[in-house]
């Protein structure tokens, strides 16, 4: 499994998230409450980039037709059956947030 830079700890502080291009796949970024997670940047229902939605403590929700999914799981909410494809995520000593996009967590 091979981990590319995606971005810098302080650049993503504590309940937002970003989104990035690694690898040439594009993922989201999400931090909440000190731990991170990585998924595919699209939504599941049409595909439109979550990074355009919004965090709302712990929930992701697209902006397109308010699907929403647990933050840090990437576990459907008001869809159950919807999961997002989540990306292992490495943190240096240094603060450098690295993914890995060649496999799922």
């Amino acid at each position: 499994m091979a981990f590319e830079f995606a971005v810098q700890l302080e650049e993503l502080p504590s309940g937002t998230m970003r989104g990035v291009v690694v690898d040439g796949q594009k993922v989201l970024l999400i931090h909440v409450d000190g731990q991170i997670a990585a998924f595919e940047d699209r939504c599941q229902h049409m595909g439109v980039p979550l990074s355009n939605g919004f965090l709302e403590g712990t929930s992701l929700v697209c902006f397109m037709h308010g699907w929403e999914y647990e933050a840090l799981t990437g576990q459907g909410v008001n869809e159950p059956s919807a999961c997002l494809k989540a990306y292992a995520v490495r943190i240096d000593e240094d603060g450098a947030v690295y993914v890995s996009v060649d496999g799922e967590e």
